[in-house]
């Protein structure tokens, strides 16, 4: 005789069991309970993952524990700060290309000084990896010079 199960523990309700308790996800989305929706938010937005828990509405005395819990084994939490960190990023690309837009305007303006539009060249060469230009013998570029260059950079 087999008795594997001698104890009479009722088993916790799975989603494939019918449990009013459980929704599935929507599709696309991280599953993330309102407390850890908050804990997310507030961790993006300070950086500190006590006063995150804190915040989220967790327990002053165990929010270090419950917020290191979350941050190490919590897999839904690790997905929405790793997706959150990823869009914050691709915003931050975007904003090079805008910046990058800007210092060419800057480099082309005719009216600006003559030491700004270098200026704007050299940092658009060194936010772009274009800044290992060669320098004359004496060690100084003419604006044609450098503008010839630029142009034979951005041409390759």
């Amino acid at each position: 005789m087999n008795r594997a199960r001698t104890h009479n523990r009722a088993k916790p309700a799975s989603p494939d069991r019918g449990s009013s308790s459980w929704t599935p996800p929507p599709i696309g989305q991280v599953r993330e309970r309102e407390r850890q929706r908050k804990f997310v938010e507030h961790f993006m937005a300070m950086g500190n993952a006590t006063q995150a828990a804190i915040r989220a509405g967790y327990s002053r005395k165990s929010a270090r524990r419950i917020a290191t819990r979350l941050l190490s084994t919590n897999v839904h939490i690790h997905k929405a700060i790793t997706a959150r960190v990823a869009k914050l990023e691709a915003r931050g690309i975007a904003a090079a290309v805008e910046r990058d837009i800007i210092l060419s305007m800057i480099a082309r303006d005719p009216r600006l000084d003559i030491s700004d539009r270098i200026r704007a060249i050299a940092e658009l060469n060194k936010s772009t990896g274009r800044h290992s230009m060669k320098h004359l013998p004496e060690g100084k570029l003419t604006l044609e010079q450098v503008l010839a260059q630029s142009r034979e950079v951005a041409a390759s």
